[in-house]
């Protein structure tokens, strides 16, 4: 709110928030930008009010409002402790890795064609609109895991466990911002995930 209204006092026209999809919370259903809100912690209880309270105070500025709600990013400058840089960094030690089943669906975009997707949405994105920041392609979170190790010649093992508790599967639509936008992604996992070397 205090960059809604700095923007206001500079004269911004336009306003992208971003958001997360721990505003949606657990759900087996594809996830457009229309499903119903459930954030089950929070992180992602903050960032539902910001997105109802943003679009509300924008609307009092007359600034256009727009939202985008970013699914899994990764890529350049991510963090140790994060489960993709934690992943090659053991396997390339010749570590083992104990990760849960890694069952639930998954959908990796890099952090590049995330830039990308936001700077669509502030010149082309209809005002009003939130829109989903994803690659549009998810899959088990294992097939991502094995495709990882597949790229590089790793002695490290993974050790699969029990289901993920809370079982958060990304399941994101990615029609609308392409739609609106032309944006897509144009970096592959297989590509992408060589940033970790």
């Amino acid at each position: 709110l205090k960059a809604l209204r700095s923007a206001s006092k500079i004269g911004c026209t336009r306003f992208v928030g971003i958001g997360s999809q721990a505003e949606i919370g657990l759900t087996d259903k594809v996830m457009d930008e229309e499903i119903a809100l459930n954030p089950i912690n929070a992180y992602g209880a903050a960032k539902a009010a910001a997105l109802h309270l943003s679009k509300i105070l924008a609307g009092q500025l007359s600034i256009e409002w727009t939202w985008g709600r970013i699914f899994s990013l990764y890529g350049d400058n991510e963090p140790e402790g994060r489960m993709l840089p934690d992943l090659i960094h053991k396997l390339g030690n010749d570590l083992d890795i104990s990760l849960s089943s890694c069952e639930q669906n998954w959908d990796y975009l890099h952090v590049r064609d995330g830039a990308k997707a936001i700077v669509s949405i502030g010149e082309k994105g209809h005002p009003g609109e939130i829109y989903n920041i994803a690659n549009g392609d998810y899959k088990p979170l294992k097939n991502f895991v094995e495709e990882a190790k597949s790229q590089f010649d790793y002695k490290g093992k993974i050790i699969y466990g029990d289901k993920a508790d809370p079982f958060v599967s990304l399941q994101p639509d990615m029609s609308k911002l392409k739609e609106h936008t032309g944006w897509k992604p144009e970096i592959s996992f297989e590509e992408g995930i060589h940033t970790f070397q």
